[in-house]
C-alpha cells in the first residue's frame, strides 16, 4: 500500500459518485481499483446503509473530501 492509501485509512470523508443524497463514510482499505467504506451516515434515498460496508471503484467517478467535524 502505498504513502497516499496510508494517508486516508481511518478517516471520515463525504463520498461523491452520483451525489444527489449525502453520504459519509469512513475509509477502510483502498487499492488501485477502488475504496472500501463504512458508512456513518446517508441520507434514504442514497441507497446506502449505515453501518454496512461499501466498496466503490474508481471507475464510478468516485471522489472524497475528508469530512469537516
Amino acid at each position: 500500500m502505498n504513502e497516499t492509501f496510508n494517508f486516508w485509512i481511518g478517516k471520515e470523508v463525504r463520498i461523491y459518485p452520483n451525489d444527489t443524497h449525502y453520504k459519509f463514510g469512513k475509509i477502510i482499505y483502498m487499492n488501485d481499483f477502488g475504496v472500501t467504506f463504512l458508512i456513518t451516515e446517508a441520507q434514504k434515498e442514497s441507497g446506502y446503509l449505515v453501518g454496512k460496508y461499501q466498496f466503490i471503484s474508481y471507475s464510478a467517478n468516485l471522489t472524497f473530501q475528508e469530512k469537516n467535524h
